[in-house]
């Protein structure tokens, strides 16, 4: 135990002085007084006591115990972000040729290479799908294939294969960082595809593909893309983005050790209970 204010015990001395020395006349230094005071008085004892305990509360004690905490301190890293690398899968059915949706697809697609960073693939698909540009990040080469994209320029047939070709870009940008897959299309209500959407959404949530369907026209045959891709985030496991730290950021970990104080009551608890004795024989003397 320690105490916080040890000099004030020099009131202790004091005030003890007085108690034993009132009435008086002999000098502290008077050897007789002591021989003359054979026993203290219960009020003087009591006296004594209480003041001890005042003083030693007066002086804080306290203990000191050790403890121990962490700090934890993020760090942002200043470098450029990881390069996507995105499968453009480009409609050319016949049904695109309608109110204009294919040169709507062409501009939307330049619009999204300029203002993207990283690596595009480009595959076109009505009856059957077809690869027109691999990885590149060259955009004027990018451009110049979107802007030769025609209807029905793959098997001069028409139809449609639009979950199949999904399945083919999947496949192509699967093993690559960042993969993402934007659909630029119209829908399929004759699809001749062999996969199923479900097939296809959990394939896309097992390599952490972000899937994204811009939709032309209000046919319902759109709706379950748009559901299916446009939402695809949430079925990824909350857990596991959470506990993944981000590219930017450095977490640092600093434990620290701290002496914690802590203020002892005792004697202040001793010093009111004679105060109150004394004041009580006080009183029955009175």
């Amino acid at each position: 135990m320690t105490f916080l204010y040890p000099y004030l015990f020099i009131v202790f001395i004091i005030g003890a002085s007085i108690i034993l020395f009132k009435g008086s006349s002999v000098l502290f230094t008077h050897l007789n007084f002591f021989k003359k005071k054979r026993a203290l008085s219960k009020d003087m004892l009591l006296d004594l006591l209480t003041l001890f305990f005042v003083t030693l509360a007066a002086m804080t004690p306290f203990s000191e115990h050790t403890r121990h905490t962490s700090i934890k301190s993020v760090i942002i890293r200043d470098f450029p972000p990881k390069s996507n690398n995105t499968v453009l899968v480009m409609d050319v059915s016949l049904s695109m040729q309608k109110e204009g949706y294919l040169e709507a697809e062409k501009n939307d697609a330049k619009e999204y290479i300029s203002n993207t960073k990283g690596f595009f693939s480009i595959v076109a698909f009505e009856k059957e799908y077809k690869l027109l540009k691999n990885f590149t990040n060259i955009k004027p080469a990018l451009y110049h294939t979107v802007n030769s994209l025609k209807v029905n320029m793959i098997t001069d047939i028409g139809g449609s294969r639009l979950k199949d070709t999904i399945a083919y870009a999947i496949n192509l940008v699967k093993n690559r960082p960042n993969p993402r897959i934007v659909i630029f299309s119209d829908g399929s209500d004759n699809d001749e595809s062999s996969v199923t959407l479900e097939e296809l959404v959990k394939e896309a949530r097992k390599y952490h593909i972000e899937i994204i369907y811009r939709a032309y026209g209000y046919d319902s045959a759109n709706e379950p893309y748009k559901r299916a891709f446009n939402h695809i985030d949430s079925l990824f496991e909350l857990k596991d983005m959470l506990d993944t730290p981000r590219e930017n950021e450095i977490v640092l970990t600093k434990k620290i050790n701290y002496k914690e104080k802590k203020t002892v009551p005792l004697f202040l608890y001793l010093a009111i209970l004679l105060l109150g004795i004394r004041v009580y024989y006080a009183r029955r003397v009175s």
